[in-house]
């Protein structure tokens, strides 16, 4: 049906629309995605993205394809909906299902720290030392940097304190890179 509205009656939103729909009954598929956010882009109708790739979700994708489709709903949220809550909410569902990706915890800290959520940054940071087995240099920069534009270097500073004395499974060497 998308190929019909879009190369035969030129008409992407009607496209997109079926697209949209196409999307939660075959959440695997990343063409359906890549070419339904392709034309929300042509015609402006990101909601109508982000409401099928949560619908998706909900679908019951594998774990990691679950992940992929909550981080690319924040990413339309944040970027083109100006949505930093629901942006944020999106993220830390990939994060839950991925702590592992850099990228993701990355999406987190810099939305907690727009929203002043710095338990949530902090706890992301955290969290993703634990289970990268690594310190993540990027990741406290992107903390300190916002804490610092922001004049909340006290809050910033008590929230990964906070974090790192609750995560109990965090190394001693990690623990102390992020003490420092």
């Amino acid at each position: 049906a998308a190929d019909l509205y879009e190369h035969e009656k030129g008409d992407a939103a009607a496209a997109l629309g079926a697209l949209a729909r196409a999307l939660p009954l075959a959440p695997e598929d990343t063409a359906i995605e890549e070419r339904m956010l392709a034309l929300a882009g042509a015609t402006g109708d990101h909601a109508t993205a982000a409401r099928a790739l949560g619908e998706a979700v909900a679908a019951g994708p594998e774990a990691t394809r679950a992940a992929d489709l909550h981080e690319r709903r924040g990413g339309v949220l944040e970027t083109h909906l100006g949505d930093a809550k629901g942006a944020l909410a999106a993220y830390l569902s990939a994060f839950e299902l991925v702590p592992q990706r850099p990228v993701t915890a990355a999406a987190v800290v810099r939305v907690a720290t727009l929203e002043a959520e710095w338990d949530t940054a902090a706890t992301a940071i955290v969290t993703s030392a634990r289970v990268r087995s690594t310190f993540d240099r990027a990741l406290v920069g992107a903390l300190e940097g916002a804490a610092a534009a922001a004049g909340a270097w006290s809050a910033a500073a008590a929230a990964l304190a906070a974090a790192v004395a609750a995560d109990a499974a965090l190394p001693p060497a990690l623990a102390g890179e992020l003490e420092r």
